[in-house]
């Protein structure tokens, strides 16, 4: 078993207060991604999101894993990873900058020229998914993975998280 690593929409590095939610609109938009490894492949363990704040969504808000290559969207802030399992593990290769692991919403998404759709969901509640063992989705080495969003209706504020494995 390889070492397992987590990124969260938030930085969780030294939290003092729960974490804050992305903003949710009308227009798809990539809300969280990861450049997970610039040296080897990933494979993708679990995602999910939960939705935060005073007013829940009424119709089902669409989210998209999926993966563009090396084509990376304009996060507004640099994400953070951290270690998922073993504690004494060697540190995440992520790379952690605004376009590469950040979350959003995205300031720009980049000319994507094709994508692999790992994942899509459209509903009104929280979810979380586990890719069964030995059928898990595999990014290459160095390439984008994102989660994207577009509210039914409105606006929402929602909280996602990705698990990976290397090696």
């Amino acid at each position: 078993m390889g070492h397992r690593y987590i990124s969260w929409s938030g930085d969780t590095h030294a939290l003092t207060s729960p974490l804050a939610g992305v903003g949710v609109t009308t227009t798809a938009t990539t809300i969280h991604q990861v450049l997970a490894d610039p040296n080897y492949p990933v494979t993708l363990i679990q995602w999910g999101y939960e939705f935060v704040g005073s007013s829940l969504p009424t119709v089902p808000v669409r989210f998209e894993l999926l993966c563009t290559g090396t084509v990376f969207a304009t996060m507004p802030t640099a994400g953070t990873v951290g270690k998922w399992g073993d504690p004494t593990g060697p540190a995440s290769q992520a790379t952690l900058s605004t376009t590469a692991t950040g979350f959003g919403p995205a300031t720009s998404e980049g000319t994507i020229t094709a994508t692999r759709l790992f994942d899509h969901r459209a509903y009104p509640a929280d979810w979380d998914s586990q890719f069964p063992l030995g059928r898990e989705c595999v990014l290459g080495a160095g390439e984008c993975l994102r989660i994207r969003a577009i509210a039914g209706s409105g606006t929402a504020s929602v909280i996602t998280k990705v698990i990976w494995e290397i090696g």
